[in-house]
C-alpha cells in the first residue's frame, strides 16, 4: 500500500508542479483558471459521479451502501462542527475559517480514495467508495458551498445575505445532484450505458484530477512558495484531517460496524487529504485561493506519512 500511496501522491504533486510552471510562464492566467474551473465543476465532475454508479445491482450491496452513505452524510456535519471549534481554538482569521471547515468536512475521495481503497481491499470495496461519494456529491454544492461562502462573506450583512441567497438558488439546479440521481436510478434499475456513451463520459471525467491539480499549482505560483511550509497552523489542520479524525471515526464505529470491509473503507476515506475542489471553488466564490491551495497541497503531501501510519493501527 505504501508504494501505491507514494506513487499517487507523487503524481499529484508533479501535476501541481506543471501548473506552477505554467503559471510562472503566464500560460495559466486568472481567466484561464476561471474557465477551467467551470469545465471541471459543470462537466468533468458530474461525469465522474455518474460513471462511479455504473455497477451491478444487489439488495445486500445496496443496504450496506446506504449505511456507508448515512454515516458519511452525518460525518460531514460533525466534522464541520469540529472545525468550527478548532478554528476558534487556533484563532484562525475569519476569512479562512470557511476553508478550514471545508477541509475537515470534505476529503479527496473521488481522486485519491478509489486507488488507495482498491489497493487495500480490491475491486469489491469500490462500491462503498461510490456510495460514500454520493454524500459528498449531495453536500458539496450545498453544505460545501455554504461553508466556502461563509469564509468569503464580507462583514456587511447585505453582502452576506446575497451570497447565501446564491447558495439557495444553486440548490434548484445543480449538475452534481442531477448526476447523482441519474447514477443511482441506473444502478437500481440495472441499466448500463452503451459503451460509446460510457467511454465518452469516462474520458470527460478523467479531466478532473490532472486539470484541478494544475489549477492548484497555478494558484501556488501566485505567491511565495516558502509561505506554503511556514504556516504552522496548517500542520494542526493537517493532523486533525489526516490522523486524529479518521482514528476517532474508527474507534467510534468499531463497536457498531461488524463488516470489517465497510469499517476499513469508511476509515480510510476519512483519512484522505482535503478535497482538491477546495482550491477551485475558492477561486470561483471569491475566497482565499492561496490558503485553500496550501491546505490541499500540505494535506496531500503529509498524507504520504499518515495513511501508512494509520494502517498500522487499524
Amino acid at each position: 500500500m505504501f508504494r501505491l500511496v507514494l506513487s499517487n501522491l507523487t503524481s499529484l504533486c508533479l501535476l501541481m508542479l506543471i501548473g506552477y510552471i505554467l503559471r510562472r510562464a503566464k500560460i495559466i492566467t486568472d481567466e484561464v483558471n476561471t474557465g477551467l474551473s467551470a469545465i471541471l465543476l459543470k462537466v468533468a465532475l458530474p461525469c465522474t459521479i455518474l460513471m462511479s454508479m455504473q455497477r451491478d445491482f444487489s439488495v445486500e450491496m445496496l443496504t450496506d451502501g446506504l449505511i456507508v452513505f448515512g454515516v458519511a452524510f452525518v460525518l460531514h456535519f460533525l466534522a464541520a462542527g469540529l472545525g468550527a471549534g478548532l478554528t476558534r481554538l487556533c484563532k484562525v482569521s475569519p476569512t479562512q475559517r470557511g476553508l478550514w471547515l471545508f477541509a475537515l468536512s470534505f476529503a479527496n475521495v473521488a481522486y485519491m480514495g478509489y486507488p488507495v481503497i482498491k489497493a487495500i481491499y480490491g475491486d469489491e470495496a469500490l462500491f462503498y467508495v461510490a456510495m460514500n461519494n454520493v454524500a459528498f456529491n449531495l453536500l458539496f454544492p450545498t453544505l460545501g458551498y455554504a461553508i466556502i461562502l461563509y469564509g468569503a462573506a464580507k462583514t456587511d450583512k447585505p453582502a452576506e445575505k446575497a451570497r447565501f441567497s446564491a447558495v439557495v438558488k444553486r440548490l434548484a439546479v445543480n449538475e452534481a445532484l442531477v448526476a447523482t440521481v441519474i447514477g443511482l436510478t441506473l444502478f437500481v434499475a440495472s441499466i448500463r450505458l452503451p459503451a460509446p456513451v460510457g467511454n465518452a463520459l469516462t474520458m470527460a471525467g478523467s479531466l478532473t484530477t490532472p486539470v484541478s491539480m494544475m489549477i492548484i499549482g497555478g494558484l501556488l505560483a501566485k505567491n511565495s512558495f516558502k509561505l506554503v511550509f511556514s504556516d504552522v497552523k496548517i500542520y494542526v489542520l493537517a493532523a486533525m484531517r489526516l490522523f486524529i479524525l479518521p482514528l476517532a471515526v474508527w474507534l467510534i464505529l468499531r463497536p457498531f460496524i461488524q463488516n470489517e470491509l465497510m469499517l476499513g473503507v469508511m476509515t480510510y476515506l476519512v483519512a484522505m487529504p482535503a478535497g482538491a475542489v477546495l482550491g477551485i471553488v475558492s477561486v470561483q466564490k471569491g475566497a482565499d485561493g492561496f490558503t485553500a491551495s496550501k491546505i490541499v497541497f500540505m494535506t496531500t503531501v503529509l498524507s504520504l506519512c499518515t495513511i501508512p501510519l494509520l494502517s498500522l493501527i487499524i
